[in-house]
């Protein structure tokens, strides 16, 4: 469904921008020794002579394994379909390969740009010419649910409880996380990233030094916004003698960010069919009065140019190359300022609380298909084990920061700092060095991510976080549809999804007439489906709470 890879995969998503550039989310704590002492571990002790070297795993069920020694004796070759990071394929990345020599497992990879990633995994998954695993392919839950219950991803739960502990112990920490990667059926396909719990938006920011010279507060209301963007257009406040601000840069798709100010909690687990929880009422966003009151504050914006004149023709890389170019732009929307205005300005931005209370949607930060097995797999054990050693804090930060001493260096405080040395930029040495990047891998985010000192960018990201008054304290259940409501709501939203869209711009940009239209605009979309979603998407949210 079209509308759950832009939605949350801009909130789940939102970290992958930064998990090839910056930062992201989640603080994950060892698991006890005593725990893993009790269960089927990944041992790094290989001397030990009960332990089973490859060869007798290759004779030995999985189930009749106890444990699983790395490195491995006899080295094991797994075929994988995985991204490229940038330009860097997995079989060229310092921390790949510091894993191999860790693990004596080889790979077989074949990569993809995150421009084809879909048409090529699909013409794999389609062809039946598949490999092993699918790793850091963008794996949706559609998807994973499709080739799990075709027998195409093999079902990992019990494979999970015997060789995955420290996967185990990391998902208890996080009530609700087991839901969040279970199919229907009741089977895991996938394994998951582990982020930190909490923001699961995307951030706005506003020019303080533009504030600081008109004299205005930070904005706290919908009137206080309007009046500053009003001072920004008006106020030269870049001093260049030019009317060349533009108070608020945006993209149609990241106007959606914009909505929770209307006092609208959106659910971002409602596999993209767009439900929201409206002063108490659980009901379909774009039906919403308050979602016609928010299309009438954009189109006074736009209307008196407040709002970027290109919102509905750019894309974020192009509002990107002209927050770069110069100091223009008052407001806009980025997983982190620096996106947006480069580094060297990213101080003068700051994070806008919104306007509302507890309207921000919380996020578990689990996110299933970064990892999946298929049936042409004849060791998934050994796959298992190997996957298991990153939900570690120290696997996890070989995955996110690479190898100590070579791409990062751990100071006397406790805090760390990037080894850029040859590299010309934090970006392609990241690329270079870590396996995180371009899509979501099969980790825990480590703790130590967050004390990046040696980067003031990525510490202001990670610590510039909303307040306890902007989140909903309540987290949307996980919706797991059946085969059938998929296909009945991906027939619905396809219809549905242009449409809205299409209004939404034709509104803002006055071409047609708010109050006139708007009755007409329920009935169009009632008539391609709109009631029938509500029934399903409500059906499932009843069960599953």
């Amino acid at each position: 469904m079209k509308q759950l890879t832009r939605k949350i995969l801009a909130l789940l998503l939102c970290a992958v921008l930064l998990l090839g550039m910056t930062a992201c989310t989640q603080t994950p704590n060892e698991p006890a020794e005593k725990e893993n002492e009790q269960t089927p571990t990944v041992s790094e002790d290989q001397n030990s002579e009960n332990t089973p070297t490859a060869s007798e795993n290759e004779s030995k069920p999985a189930e009749e394994n106890d444990t699983i020694s790395f490195p491995l004796e006899t080295p094991a070759t797994f075929s994988m379909f995985a991204i490229v990071n940038g330009d860097v394929a997995l079989p060229d990345c310092l921390a790949w390969q510091e894993v191999e020599a860790q693990t004596n497992v080889k790979w077989d990879i074949q990569s993809a740009l995150g421009v084809e990633i879909e048409e090529k995994k699909n013409l794999l998954l389609n062809s039946g010419k598949y490999p092993d695993v699918f790793y850091k392919a963008n794996l949706t839950p559609d998807q994973v649910n499709k080739y799990g219950s075709e027998g195409v991803f093999i079902a990992l739960n019990d494979l999970i409880d015997q060789y995955c502990p420290n996967l185990k112990a990391e998902m208890a920490k996080r009530p609700g996380a087991e839901e969040r990667i279970t199919a229907p059926d009741g089977n895991i396909y996938s394994l998951p990233f582990l982020g930190r719990s909490g923001n699961g938006w995307i951030n706005s920011f506003i020019n303080q030094p533009w504030l600081d010279k008109l004299g205005l507060e930070m904005p706290a209301t919908l009137d206080e916004f309007y009046e500053v963007l009003k001072a920004f257009k008006t106020q030269d406040p870049n001093g260049n003698g030019e009317a060349d601000e533009i108070p608020f840069a945006c993209t149609q798709d990241f106007l959606y960010y914009f909505i929770p100010n209307f006092d609208i909690v959106i659910d971002n687990n409602c596999g993209g069919c767009n439900m929201a929880l409206i002063d108490g009422e659980y009901q379909h966003l774009y039906s919403s009065e308050r979602y016609k009151d928010f299309l009438a504050y954009m189109r006074k914006l736009y209307a008196e140019g407040l709002l970027d004149p290109n919102t509905f023709i750019q894309n974020g890389d192009q509002i990107h190359a002209v927050g770069q170019s110069g100091d223009t732009i008052g407001f806009f929307f980025d997983l982190a300022s620096y996106l947006t205005v480069g580094r060297e300005r990213d101080a003068d931005f700051v994070r806008v609380p919104v306007f509302a209370d507890h309207v921000l949607p919380f996020s578990l930060a689990v996110v299933p298909g970064t990892l999946a097995i298929t049936d042409k797999c004849e060791h998934p054990e050994l796959v298992m084990a190997w996957a298991d050693r990153f939900y570690t804090q120290e696997g996890g930060a070989l995955v996110f920061m690479g190898v100590e001493g070579e791409s990062y260096e751990v100071y006397d405080d406790g805090t760390w700092g990037w080894i850029t040395g040859d590299y010309p930029d934090i970006t392609t040495l990241r690329a270079a060095t870590c396996i995180s990047g371009g899509a979501y891998d099969a980790s825990v985010q480590p703790e130590l991510w967050f004390e990046n000192s040696g980067d003031a960018a990525e510490y202001k990201f990670n610590h510039d976080v909303p307040s306890d008054r902007e989140y909903n304290p309540n987290s949307f259940p996980a919706l797991n549809f059946t085969e059938e409501q998929q296909s009945e709501l991906a027939t619905i939203l396809a219809d549905l999804d242009p449409y809205i869209k299409q209004y939404q711009a034709q509104v803002i940009t006055g071409d047609v007439d708010l109050e006139t239209s708007w009755d007409s605009y329920l009935e169009t979309m009632n008539q391609m489906g709109l009631p029938k979603l509500i029934e399903i998407v409500t059906t499932v949210r009843n069960a599953a709470d």
